[in-house]
């Protein structure tokens, strides 16, 4: 058997497992006590082409397989190819991770609609509000034709004219894209540590799991 960890490679719940995947679908698989967890990838052969991408110190879309960096690229349209990133990568930075060891590699698609090497930025939801970016430049880069729009008193789009916050603020949203949600958007999960594309940034709090069987 292979030893996985919970809420990081193995799910209880078959909607995380679809959530931790770039195409939305999971199996399921069994520990040798019979316990029933699920996988992103529609199969166990398929799921490292499967996994959802994550940030890192600013660094998004990463990936853990270099299969799986390929596979987004495809997804998003572009050539099959990937690239290292890391201390010891061709890329050559960042210069350290902050997350243990430290000088891991990881990959990202050669192509892809954005890239971003250090400069990530997270999206969040305000009062159904997403994706939501507190700068104009962020909101840009987000954006797949650079172009961002307003919300908030005072901003171009004329709406929501306050915020439940009290905030008196302007925030800025892609234009082109990206689904995009004008007081509909109700995730408990995006409204506190939300992201655009849905990222697992919490890499640590996962706990061990005995051998699973294939």
């Amino acid at each position: 058997g292979t030893d996985y960890e919970v809420g990081k490679e193995v799910f209880r719940d078959q909607e995380e497992a679809r959530r931790s995947s770039g195409d939305g679908t999971s199996h399921h698989m069994a520990s040798a006590i019979g316990t029933v967890y699920h996988m992103a990838g529609v199969s166990h052969a398929s799921r490292q082409e499967s996994l959802a991408a994550f940030a890192l110190d600013g660094y998004f879309p990463l990936y853990g397989t270099k299969a799986s960096a390929q596979a987004a690229s495809l997804r998003a349209g572009g050539n099959g190819q990937a690239r290292s990133v890391g201390p010891i990568s061709d890329l050559g930075h960042p210069a350290r991770w902050t997350i243990p060891p430290h000088a891991q590699t990881y990959y990202m698609p050669l192509t892809a609609p954005v890239i971003y090497l250090g400069d990530f930025t997270a999206a969040f939801a305000l009062d159904g509000y997403f994706p939501l970016y507190r700068s104009l430049a962020a909101a840009q880069k987000a954006s797949t034709d650079s172009t961002a729009q307003s919300h908030g008193p005072g901003g171009t789009m004329g709406h929501p004219l306050s915020w439940s916050s009290g905030q008196h603020a302007v925030f800025y949203m892609p234009s082109a894209g990206h689904q995009q949600y004008f007081g509909n958007y109700r995730d408990a999960a995006a409204e506190t540590n939300g992201d655009l594309y849905s990222n697992r940034l919490s890499a640590s709090s996962v706990v061990g799991l005995g051998p699973l069987q294939a």
